[in-house]
């Protein structure tokens, strides 16, 4: 690709990248997420508040349980089935990152971090694009259950297990980078920043998806009252929310432009919202470990469509645009 200089690691067998983890991940081949890394210091916190569970920063929880397949993430994905005005965050978030094409051909290598189960890698080859995609998570088991993606892109897919922090990447070796949904799960956010900052070239473009604090509020006060808690135990998870990753972005990208895309979630199917319920931790233990915890979620979400014809949830992701 041009501007990049070209080698294939004897470790990686990726061409120029130094993928992290030396190899491309072996059925169990742990991975990893690392921390550490100062802060700016301008304009945001040294340490990003969390007041939620600290499960969702777990390296170990979330490679070996959360994240050992994607069957948790398809469960939470398919409630998005419900959404009203229908969106395709991915498509849309890679339309915003394309739509002023200056620097941009289409051929450009793209690094997703946290990958997860492929919705941008299946995007981006639905769009056409013809350069490379270096799929990037801390699961070993995601990355291996990716799936050739479908559509007219040309170029190869590459996985590695990597840490966001310190992804290992070649500087400037990407034309698009991409962090959907994964700031959150990050213990030290910033240092993964300046490392989506330092493998983009400085013509390119990040993609960071996020939620707002707002989002799924009613299915986390659902859940509480399912397992007798109070709201504020099941507060949002997500240590970095919409709002603070404007912040936090604009401490090291020149640029950050920003696109909510509000909406509701008007679920018909209560079982939708149990196998949401069952796929999240809670502080203090499993949701499969509060006795009778999918039942009530059954019964309060199945009293509440009778009544209202839907439960009807806030969906509010936004979309970071970085240059």
């Amino acid at each position: 690709m041009g501007g990049y200089e070209r080698r294939t690691d004897q470790r990686s067998g990726v061409g120029g990248l130094d993928c992290p983890s030396g190899r491309v991940p072996r059925p169990g081949h742990p991975g990893g997420q690392g921390v550490g890394g100062r802060g700016s210091g301008v304009g945001y916190p040294s340490r990003v508040p969390f007041s939620a569970d600290p499960l969702w920063r777990d390296r170990t929880y979330l490679r070996e349980e959360q994240y050992r397949s994607d069957v948790n993430l398809r469960g939470r994905q398919s409630i998005y089935e419900f959404r009203t005005p229908r969106l395709d965050l991915a498509r849309t978030a890679l339309d915003l990152a394309f739509l002023d094409r200056a620097g941009l051909a289409g051929d450009e290598r793209v690094v997703d971090v946290g990958c997860g189960n492929g919705r941008y890698i299946a995007a981006l080859a639905a769009r056409g694009h013809a350069g490379d995609v270096v799929a990037l998570d801390l699961s070993a088991g995601m990355l291996q259950g990716l799936e050739p993606p479908r559509g007219g892109g040309s170029g190869t897919v590459h996985r590695c297990v990597a840490d966001a922090a310190a992804l290992g990447l070649r500087t400037a070796c990407a034309g698009v980078t991409i962090a959907a949904h994964m700031l959150y799960h990050v213990a030290d956010p910033r240092a993964a920043v300046r490392e989506l900052r330092r493998v983009t070239q400085p013509a390119g473009r990040v993609v960071v998806v996020l939620n707002h604090h707002r989002h799924l509020a009613e299915l986390r006060a659902l859940f509480a009252e399912a397992a007798g808690d109070s709201p504020d135990d099941w507060g949002s998870p997500e240590s970095v929310t919409l709002d603070d990753g404007a912040g936090l972005l604009g401490e090291v990208f020149s640029t950050v432009e920003r696109t909510d895309l509000p909406g509701q979630l008007r679920v018909s199917d209560p079982a939708v919202l149990v196998r949401y319920g069952m796929s999240v931790p809670h502080r203090s233990g499993a949701t499969s470990e509060h006795p009778g915890f999918a039942a009530t979620v059954e019964r309060i979400a199945s009293e509440r469509i009778r009544r209202d014809g839907a439960f009807v949830v806030t969906a509010h992701p936004g979309v970071l645009i970085c240059r």
